[in-house]
């Protein structure tokens, strides 16, 4: 990690953004996660979700400020957004993706909504 963003920091200019995705570990399905990872051969060993607050927050410090940060994701990202993953067909996918998309809008208002994802905006400062 700490070599990929000094790279990323090199190769940005100055004012450059620095826009990620990551799985989120700071919630609660992410044991569920880490029992799919193991179990599954499509996911090697070293992958697993990130804490932002405990695995990337202290790289700000190599001269990026956090410009924006999202939490997200529930019952649409798993279905519709890890469907190859679960072995969904594209048909199936179709089908679905209007009422998960419904559900997930009225579920991420509820306070132990998981957010399986975040996304972050970092902008290089020095």
């Amino acid at each position: 990690m700490d070599e990929t963003l000094t790279e990323v920091h090199r190769i940005l200019k100055p004012g450059g953004h620095f826009l990620f995705v990551e799985p989120n570990a700071d919630t609660w399905v992410n044991k569920f996660r880490e029992i799919w990872y193991k179990r599954s051969n499509r996911f090697e060993d070293e992958e697993r979700a990130l804490s932002y607050k405990n695995d990337l927050q202290k790289f700000l410090s190599k001269g990026f400020e956090e410009r924006e940060i999202y939490y997200g994701g529930n019952i649409a990202y798993l279905v519709l957004g890890q469907a190859l993953s679960l072995g969904i067909s594209q048909g199936m996918k179709a089908a679905l993706a209007s009422t998960v998309i419904w559900i997930e809008r009225i579920v991420s208002f509820l306070p132990f909504a998981p957010k399986l994802f975040f996304t972050c905006v970092w902008q290089k400062t020095k």
